[in-house]
């Protein structure tokens, strides 16, 4: 008599289940992988979004007020903001050949250093040269 075995072995159903559980692990592995690059560039889309906002608040506080620092809010996050004088020239309407002095004055040039960080890490951001003209 002969027997027909027309079934899987235990055996065989134990390693189909690890090959099973092993891929199921690597896809999930992916996937996470996946959802935390994705949220990282969002995060950076955001943060590149705002940069031009927040340069060019400064930049309104340093041609049309006094301020040197400040805050920042864009996108519901907070930007402490500082400016540093670097030089000061005047800018001249005519020089004097003879002697090479500068006539009359136009005004100044003002080049500062900015730099912004963000409030709550206290990461610094971004740093830009800034030059504003005032007239005398």
């Amino acid at each position: 008599m002969s027997k027909s075995n027309s079934g899987m072995t235990l055996i065989e159903v134990l390693i189909a289940s690890v090959i099973l559980f092993i891929a199921i692990a690597s896809v999930s592995v992916v996937s996470r992988t996946n959802t935390l690059y994705k949220q990282r560039l969002e995060l950076a889309v955001v943060e590149s979004a705002s940069i031009d906002f927040i340069m060019d608040e400064i930049s309104f506080y340093l041609e049309f007020s006094s301020e040197t620092s400040g805050q920042v809010i864009t996108e519901n996050i907070e930007y402490d903001w500082e400016a540093v004088l670097v030089t000061k020239k005047a800018i001249a309407s005519s020089i004097e050949l003879n002697v090479g002095e500068v006539v009359a004055e136009r005004g100044f040039l003002y080049l500062y250093q900015v730099s912004f960080t963000h409030a709550a890490t206290k990461k610094k951001t971004r740093r830009f040269d800034k030059v504003i003209w005032r007239p005398s």
